[in-house]
């Protein structure tokens, strides 16, 4: 069975859509460099045969058990990496105030098992949810803000005001 056909587990730290991008640069830039050292060692020229890898590459590579290898390896994992970018189901998540590590970290863990192995988040900002998140998915909304609570709550708050201002 190829790479193509094996679909990758994407570890807790490849948690975005720029993260996959990140690392479909990083694979690319790395393949690069081998090539080019291939080349300057035919040619008898010194070569930099470090290869400097992301915590998030990393954790890919050892998650999947995969190695650099050879070139046309290399090229497959960038072509599948390529194909799982544009295929990767996609969580839009919009937080009140950014999101720790640890956060993130256990709702990508989350979404993985309760939506889809491979999806990815879409991290965004709006202070105006108060505090929680808005959650989107293709066929789903998830309104966990404090706004939406609120908002749910206000029959509450104008009946309380009236009653008060008919007590007067």
């Amino acid at each position: 069975m190829s790479q193509n056909d094996t679909p990758y587990i994407l570890p807790p730290s490849l948690a975005t859509q720029r993260d996959l991008r990140r690392l479909i640069n990083e694979v690319e830039h790395i393949d690069n460099a081998l090539v080019s050292s291939g080349i300057q060692q035919r040619t008898g020229h010194q070569s930099d045969d470090g290869i400097v890898m992301s915590n998030q590459l990393g954790d890919f590579m050892a998650a999947n058990k995969l190695e650099f290898g050879d070139s046309h390896s290399r090229t497959e994992l960038i072509a599948s990496l390529r194909r799982l970018k544009d295929t990767a189901p996609v969580v839009h998540v919009t937080f009140a105030a950014s999101a720790g590590h640890e956060e993130l970290a256990k709702l990508v863990d989350w979404v993985r098992q309760s939506v889809h192995p491979q999806a990815v988040l879409a991290i965004g900002l709006q202070p105006e949810l108060i505090g929680g998140a808005y959650i989107r998915t293709t066929n789903h909304v998830f309104d966990l803000s404090v706004r939406a609570e609120l908002a749910g709550g206000r029959h509450i708050i104008v009946e309380e005001l009236e009653a008060l201002s008919g007590a007067a």
